[in-house]
């Protein structure tokens, strides 16, 4: 699949949809996603680092 979770919530990001960005995260934190490695210093998802579940989710992958 590549980084499609990932770049799906990017755009999700960007469109200022956070609730679909969040599901389409899940679903490749799920999907072990290799690109979820990167959400720590991915500047498409700035706006959404100050929300608890985002903190959350990179502690889970392990990035916090």
């Amino acid at each position: 699949m590549g980084g499609g979770a990932v770049h799906l919530a990017a755009m999700y990001c960007r469109l200022g949809e956070f609730e679909k960005a969040y599901e389409a995260l899940e679903k490749g934190f799920k999907q072990r996603n290799a690109w979820m490695i990167h959400l720590g210093r991915d500047p498409r998802f700035d706006s959404m680092r100050n929300d608890a579940r985002f903190t959350e989710l990179l502690a889970r992958i392990g990035l916090k």
